[in-house]
């Protein structure tokens, strides 16, 4: 999947009239993540709010190397 994009069918308040939203994926290694999600949103009240989440600077592990990495942390001091 590289994006998608759409709209509730039904308004989640009754001060927000509708709500816009894309997100668009990448591959990254062997798997797929969320590098942007644009959301619009237009309120009776305030107007338009816009907002715009960037991820980037992922770095998968495998499973098998998460686990590694965890056993070998030292415990937590109490």
């Amino acid at each position: 999947m590289v994006r998608a994009e759409g709209r509730p069918v039904k308004s989640p308040s009754l001060f927000v009239k509708k709500i816009d939203f894309v997100q668009d994926y990448a591959d990254i290694g062997p798997f797929t993540f969320p590098v942007h999600i644009h959301s619009e949103a237009t309120a009776r009240i305030v107007g338009r709010a816009i907002v715009d989440v960037y991820q980037r600077d992922y770095q998968p592990v495998a499973n098998a190397e998460a686990n590694t990495a965890v056993a070998a942390q030292p415990a937590p001091a109490l």
